[in-house]
């Protein structure tokens, strides 16, 4: 029992200063700042006339994501996901790091499964707080309150991952979709882990996210379309299945996988 708890005690302190050290990366800041900015300004761009929705209804605060939801974030998302901190195993790799820790008797399975933590935490952070540049912009470009379609419009709003829930509640549809592109980011920033396993290039284990997304974009066709993650990060025109279960299952498989392959490549490696 008591090594036990001295095996947690160690864990949670490496996974602190883990997330210390990738949150204090200059990368972070630019990380959000690219998903902030541009998302904010590609909400503008998309909404010139604050308020207007023809004569169907008036956009508000709340509601003005799901609105004027961006097709850039199937873009965006994987970007800032490799900058905030996909490369950051290959970078540690290169400054030999990871050994100066499993000399200390934290094993390789266990050192890259803090790691993917921290990488998952770090990059779901920067995205939320990204989202809070945009949630600024959208109270200075819309009129402050709740964005109130008609009810029964639900036929009009074939561009929402969950009309009803956007007719019902605007505000809480916005943050179902940060919520799950949060995620989405996250699991992403972790696709870095198998080329840093490998190989020490940080560069090319941060472009891994976006490559993956679209390369698969531009590769897979039809019902192999569902495992592209270009078709998850799409909110807007129904992904999948159409289900925020089947979002979030595909995000979790895919996480497990991709966590799974790195311990392997990474524990293989540094056995040799």
């Amino acid at each position: 029992m008591f090594e036990m708890h001295a095996v947690l005690v160690m864990m949670m302190r490496l996974l602190w200063c883990e997330l210390w050290r990738l949150l204090l990366r200059y990368r972070f800041a630019v990380a959000v700042l690219l998903a902030g900015v541009v998302g904010a300004v590609v909400m503008v761009g998309m909404n010139p006339v604050a308020g207007s929705r023809g004569s169907l209804y008036e956009i508000h605060v709340f509601g003005a994501l799901s609105e004027s939801f961006l097709g850039v974030y199937a873009f965006l998302v994987p970007l800032m996901a490799g900058v905030a901190a996909a490369g950051s195993l290959a970078e540690d790799r290169a400054r030999d790091y990871p050994q100066w820790i499993l000399i200390r008797g934290v094993g390789a399975g266990r050192f890259l499964g803090v790691k993917a933590v921290a990488m998952f935490l770090t990059t779901v952070t920067a995205f939320l707080m990204s989202q809070l540049i945009v949630f600024c912009t959208a109270t200075v470009v819309f009129p402050w309150g709740t964005t109130a379609p008609p009810v029964g419009a639900e036929h009009l709003l074939g561009n929402h991952l969950a009309p009803e829930l956007f007719v019902a509640a605007p505000a809480m549809h916005d943050l179902m979709l940060v919520a799950m592109l949060s995620v989405a980011a996250g699991v992403l920033s972790l696709t870095g882990l198998v080329v840093g396993a490998l190989i020490a290039n940080e560069y090319l284990a941060a472009a891994v996210p976006f490559l993956l997304v679209v390369g698969s974009a531009l590769v897979l066709e039809g019902p192999a379309r569902r495992l592209s993650p270009y078709t998850y990060l799409e909110l807007d025109t129904s992904p999948g299945p159409g289900s925020t279960g089947a979002v979030l299952l595909y995000w979790g498989v895919l996480a497990v996988l991709t966590v799974a392959v790195a311990t392997g490549l990474f524990v293989r490696r540094e056995a040799q």
